[in-house]
């Protein structure tokens, strides 16, 4: 959670309205996934499930590890999804296009100054100042990450036979 300079908490409403819609889909993943593996099915879902859950309670108290367990939530499922179902368009666009879409709020300007600033060293008092804060916020390694998942996404509906000779 971000704070004043008084040490008040702010709220900023970026990261709450993407942390309430976090627990939803999350809360809806785990239930999912609970009636699946209660019929004999896979832990996945429940697993991704719970990843959502803990993703939106962080981001919705500013916490850029939310933005990181997103990520990685994506990635695996991207890898399980390429893993299961090979370079198949058709199968792999509903199973990978809404959890892009929705980490694709995580790149917005309003969520990622809500996340709070980078973090900056603490210096001990009696040695000089060697760096200094950063003035703008660099692109950050979930955006990255993102935007790598996309292109991959891209790539698969699309086809690698049109991309590659």
């Amino acid at each position: 959670m971000l704070r004043d300079a008084s040490g008040r908490p702010t709220w900023t409403k970026g990261p709450c309205v993407l942390g309430a819609v976090l627990l939803l889909v999350g809360v809806d993943l785990m239930a999912g996934g609970a009636r699946l593996l209660d019929s004999g099915g896979s832990l996945f879902y429940a697993a991704v499930g719970l990843l959502v859950i803990a993703s939106g309670v962080l981001v919705w108290f500013g916490r850029r590890l939310g933005a990181w367990l997103y990520a990685a939530m994506l990635a695996g499922t991207i890898i399980r999804a390429f893993a299961e179902l090979g370079w198949e368009p058709r199968l792999l666009a509903p199973r990978l296009l809404p959890p892009i879409v929705l980490g694709l709020w995580f790149l917005m300007p309003w969520v990622r100054r809500g996340l709070g600033p980078p973090p900056v060293p603490v210096k001990p008092e009696d040695e000089p100042s060697t760096f200094e804060r950063p003035q703008g916020e660099p692109i950050s390694v979930p955006a990255v990450v993102a935007t790598a998942m996309i292109a991959l996404a891209s790539i698969a509906l699309v086809g690698v036979s049109q991309i590659l000779p």
